[in-house]
């Protein structure tokens, strides 16, 4: 015999909070990889070489 409070209750709890934690985190890694990639298109050449990377690698993200 199921109690009143089982009944009531949802078995589950829905995935809404796993999903906007998914989209949370999601929205905080793009913003940190374009703020990585506005950081880098602002380095000179000089300093490019210096951390192994070209112009072009700095324009497209490194990919």
């Amino acid at each position: 015999m199921q109690t009143q409070r089982s009944l009531t209750r949802p078995l589950h709890r829905p995935a809404t909070g796993s999903f906007l934690v998914r989209v949370l985190a999601w929205l905080v890694a793009a913003d940190s990889a374009y703020r990585q990639r506005q950081h880098l298109r602002r380095l000179d050449d000089a300093a490019l070489r210096d951390v192994g990377l070209t112009r072009r690698d700095a324009e497209t993200g490194g990919r």
